[in-house]
């Protein structure tokens, strides 16, 4: 007679997992923080008297650290463990969003933006190599449901910040967003360590790879999916909230249009491995580029419907999620363990750039041209950037690729 499954037999591997659950409790708390702080940050520049253009200056500043930090937070991770570069993470985002509280001049602002965005630039590499080491059989199924965790604590960030805007203003707003960050100290604090077989002795013998992984093209391959990500989260916190305002939307409508896209992110997370496993991983980026373009251009033909937008929201971020699993996927098989901190920061360098050049750019295309035509732009490249994914493909990944059952 066969025996049948227990409950806790039918619970995914890694989620009965302590490291990996912990990491995905560690990666909500950072999504909650970052999912409201999207949204607060540039409704609040929007709110004290400042233009589109301003808005795209104070998220792009974070941009320069965002470069900046992606290498040394590797080499820190790799030397003494994701911990301390985690829990660092919380400790600025914290602080940047206090200072925010009563800052109207435009420096000032963008001070406690730089402080945020220390800590969003240093949570990727160290909560990305955690994750993907803590089910090193399956690096692609942890970093799908990291995802799917940061994105449910975004959706639920985005929602908080619309409800405590709209009911207590900006001030409170804020303090909400910063008293998240303890919950994910105290994750971040009962994590264990997890062993590495040549952890480096010195931060010098950390940095000393890196010369090596950038050289790696197929690193650059899954930056082009990082570039590509980041692009969306960045026009999501610059040119998205300035054109909702325009067309009339207050903040807890724009809160909810803003919640339902990582819904869509945390349901197609789950499933990446089975996505890439029947379209492999370069017909999936041509497909998840292009219909990103035409997402990104649709909200304007239905503007006057914001049950419409919402749902263009979702499948945004339903395309999305493939973008954003599959360059940490990526560049964890093209990796080893004790270097996977720098070769995730190799790539997070795309992503970085993006967050620095996007929403500058973007934000004085709009002032030039207006933030519809702003979104045409942006939905324009990245169609463009999705013609050319096969010809990036053979320059960058010219063998053959790693199975695509190592992500399933």
């Amino acid at each position: 007679m066969a025996q049948v499954p227990s409950l806790l037999d039918r619970i995914p591997e890694d989620m009965r997992h302590r490291p990996s659950l912990l990491v995905y409790a560690v990666g909500f708390s950072f999504g909650v923080s970052i999912g409201m702080l999207f949204l607060l940050v540039p409704l609040y520049v929007l709110d004290v008297g400042y233009d589109v253009a301003a808005v795209g200056i104070v998220i792009s500043a974070q941009g320069i650290l965002q470069l900046g930090l992606r290498f040394p937070a590797g080499a820190f991770s790799d030397r003494f463990g994701e911990h301390t570069v985690l829990l660092v993470t919380f400790v600025t985002i914290a602080a940047g969003t206090l200072g925010l509280i009563g800052s109207t001049a435009l420096w000032s602002i963008i001070v406690m933006q730089m402080f945020i965005g220390i800590g969003q630039s240093i949570y990727w590499t160290p909560s990305q190599s955690y994750a993907s080491r803590s089910f090193e059989s399956r690096p692609g199924t942890a970093l799908g449901r990291l995802l799917s965790f940061e994105s449910l604590g975004q959706m639920v960030g985005a929602l908080a910040a619309g409800g405590a805007t709209a009911a207590f203003g900006f001030g409170w707003a804020f303090v909400i967003a910063a008293s998240v960050s303890a919950v994910g100290t105290a994750s971040t604090l009962l994590m264990p360590r997890l062993p590495r077989k040549e952890a480096p002795r010195t931060i010098l013998s950390s940095f000393k790879p890196i010369p090596a992984l950038l050289k790696v093209r197929s690193l650059h391959l899954a930056g082009l999916a990082a570039f590509g990500s980041a692009t969306v989260i960045a026009l999501l916190g610059s040119v998205y909230p300035a054109y909702f305002k325009e067309v009339g939307y207050n903040e807890a409508t724009i809160g909810v249009i803003r919640a339902v896209h990582p819904i869509g992110t945390m349901v197609v997370a789950f499933a990446f491995g089975a996505i890439v496993g029947a379209l492999g991983q370069q017909r999936l980026m041509i497909v998840a580029f292009i219909l990103t373009g035409v997402l990104t251009v649709i909200p304007t033909f239905v503007e006057g419907f914001p049950w419409m937008v919402t749902v263009v929201m979702f499948l945004s971020g339903l395309v999305y999620a493939n973008m954003r699993t599959m360059y940490p996927t990526i560049a964890a098989q093209q990796s080893r363990p004790e270097q996977r901190g720098k070769a995730i920061a190799v790539v997070g360098l795309y992503w970085g750039a993006a967050h620095l050049i996007v929403p500058v750019t973007f934000g004085y295309i709009a002032k030039a041209l207006g933030t519809a035509e702003a979104l045409w732009v942006a939905g324009g490249l990245f169609i463009v950037l999705g013609l050319l994914t096969p010809v990036l493909y053979k320059l960058l990944l010219p063998a053959k690729p790693p199975p695509e059952t190592a992500l399933a």
